[in-house]
């Protein structure tokens, strides 16, 4: 255990010499409106957390943060359109997993590769509860 905490405490220490690098490099985005695809319905859980992400992040980057739902075939449009994005970082994509996971099993011919994307971070988590009746 004490090995693995000096790893950590090491690792972190050498990184924090890239962190004002970092910094610097990015201190102008955004500069203009990032807009926030989502691939399901208005309405739903999976559209309002990324909606209460988004009026969050307005005061913090001090620009625009628009949500536009772009549902239809299991998610599929709207990751279509995020994937067609310019790779610019104002276009972010919001989705549960399933579109991403499920449908290349399920839809031989998207035009879109999920492996290529790469997730930043996890905004909720919501459990699932299966019931019977004896």
């Amino acid at each position: 255990m004490r090995r693995r905490s000096f790893n950590i405490g090491l690792a972190t220490a050498g990184f924090s010499g890239l962190i004002p690098q970092i910094s610097r490099a990015q201190t102008n985005w955004p500069s203009q409106t990032v807009k926030i695809v989502v691939p399901v319905p208005a309405g739903g859980t999976a559209d309002m957390v990324p909606r209460i992400v988004a009026d969050g992040l307005k005061p913090i980057w001090k620009q625009a943060v628009i949500i536009e739902n772009r549902p239809g075939a299991a998610g599929s449009i709207g990751i279509a359109q995020f994937a067609g994005a310019d790779p610019d970082g104002y276009t972010l994509l919001a989705t549960p997993p399933a579109p991403i996971a499920i449908n290349h099993h399920l839809y031989p011919n998207l035009s879109f590769d999920p492996r290529q994307f790469r997730a930043v971070t996890i905004m909720a988590t919501s459990p699932s509860v299966v019931g019977v009746s004896n």
